[in-house]
């Protein structure tokens, strides 16, 4: 009897920061002169590379700039399905403030 090889399995990819951007679409502005803005706003994450397995979670980590504070959170990706929060706030230090988002970690 001969035994069957196995193939070895591929190894899966892991993305990489560099694979995912943010984009910060803005719900409401509330503006209080020189005091600055309160912004309440909502990700959307989009992703560009290889495709991932559906049995394997990654957490992405972001930070969003242009606050008066630079704001830290994470979505989760599993395959080609996304899950993040519906809405997020940031105060703002100025009304003409630019909110950008960038990747900082994926595990």
């Amino acid at each position: 009897m001969v035994a069957e090889e196995e193939t070895p399995e591929e190894p899966q990819y892991t993305p990489q920061s560099s694979d995912f951007k943010v984009d910060i679409r803005v719900m409401k502005k509330e503006c209080f002169g020189s005091a600055g803005c309160h912004i309440t706003y909502r990700i959307k994450p989009s992703y560009n590379g290889l495709l991932l397995s559906a049995d394997q979670e990654y957490t992405v980590t972001y930070e969003v700039i242009g606050g008066d504070d630079s704001h830290i959170n994470s979505f989760t990706i599993t395959g080609d399905e996304m899950s993040f929060a519906s809405e997020e706030t940031i105060s703002t230090p100025s009304s003409s403030s630019k909110l950008r988002a960038k990747v900082t970690d994926v595990f």
